[in-house]
């Protein structure tokens, strides 16, 4: 699984980088076989004038096409990274149960012929 982290208007230092992989692993290394890349993008959306302003986007593109995105928006940087990253997680889980439901439909339709 491939994860890049971005930032734009928040102060990316290397122990913020290594908490978003490690958050990210941590959340989503369950289904990595079926995860191609992982991209996290961390924008301070109201610049200098405060409040809930930090957006977390987890953008995860799954192996054979799909694509998923899940955001957070928080005052704390962390805290938007992780609800972030629990709504891809739980996203990318309903995702895989809805394909592992079709292909079981599709194997039972033609099979007693």
């Amino acid at each position: 699984m491939n994860v890049r982290v971005s930032a734009k208007g928040v102060e990316m230092d290397a122990a913020l980088q290594e908490l978003a992989e490690r958050r990210v692993r941590f959340g989503l290394g369950r289904f990595a076989p079926r995860l191609d890349k992982v991209r996290v993008r961390l924008e301070d959306v109201n610049g200098p004038r405060g409040g809930v302003d930090i957006c977390c986007q987890v953008d995860v593109r799954l192996t054979g096409g799909g694509r998923l995105l899940a955001e957070d928006l928080d005052e704390d940087v962390r805290c938007a990274l992780d609800r972030a990253v629990d709504k891809a997680s739980r996203a990318v889980a309903r995702q895989l149960e809805r394909e592992r439901g079709e292909r079981a439909m599709t194997s039972t339709e033609g099979g007693g012929r």
